[in-house]
């Protein structure tokens, strides 16, 4: 148990040391992690407007909108409650099979 305690406590130390030897390196400031999140938010928004229309064009998805529509349906008709939808369709997307690439 005293080996538990001082690995417990020999961790805790130096991921205090490794902290405040990061915050010595590099003074966190709000305005420039708020600059670096927007440009990351900027970069991943412009790599997903370019990427999603390739994956549309290269992809037949009219089997899977079909099946989701139809399951959709289902889903309404045979549940009451929304919530019960909501957890049902999440699985249904998550186990319609995406089509082959060719």
């Amino acid at each position: 148990m005293k080996e538990k305690k001082w690995h417990l406590l020999w961790s805790c130390k130096c991921l205090r040391l490794s902290v405040a030897i990061f915050l010595h390196i590099q003074n966190v400031c709000v305005d420039n992690v708020l600059k670096t999140m927007k440009e990351n938010a900027n970069k991943a928004s412009s790599i997903l407007l370019t990427a999603i229309p390739l994956i549309c064009t290269q992809e037949d998805w009219t089997h899977t909108i079909k099946a989701l529509k139809a399951i959709k349906c289902f889903i309404f008709f045979l549940t009451k409650s929304t919530r019960q939808r909501t957890t049902i369709w999440t699985t249904a997307q998550s186990s319609i099979m995406l089509p082959k690439q060719h």
